[in-house]
């Protein structure tokens, strides 16, 4: 479900609530409002902690490949 820098990412920040564990409980939950709200909100407060690490990682791998590319065109 996650990639191995998404992982990272989260390990590195080391928020209390939002472990690897707890992300993988809730990221992508559908609870309903109305008939489970403190689930609902919860799954909510994950996908959107999740998707800025996924944001982060987008962005990570991005610079990651550029310094690859100049590494590459330097070195000739």
């Amino acid at each position: 479900m996650f990639s191995s820098m998404e992982i990272e990412i989260i390990e590195e920040l080391n928020h209390p609530l939002y472990t690897v564990e707890f992300l993988k409980e809730w990221v992508g939950r559908n609870d309903n409002v109305v008939v489970n709200a403190p689930a609902a909100l919860q799954a909510i407060g994950a996908n959107g902690y999740y998707e800025a690490i996924r944001r982060i990682a987008e962005i990570r791998q991005e610079k990651e490949d550029k310094d690859a590319i100049e590494e590459i065109f330097k070195e000739n």
